[in-house]
């Protein structure tokens, strides 16, 4: 997936705050089938 997306997106040079459902979703398993692309 890392392979993948490094070819599609920018260099990440600064840090950007956490989104507001960080919480909610620590600890949740088997997420990647959620990721939208």
């Amino acid at each position: 997936l890392n392979a993948e997306l490094a070819r599609e997106w920018p260099v990440l040079t600064a840090k950007k705050p956490s989104p507001e459902d960080t919480a909610q979703w620590d600890g949740v398993p088997d997420k990647l089938p959620l990721l939208k692309r």
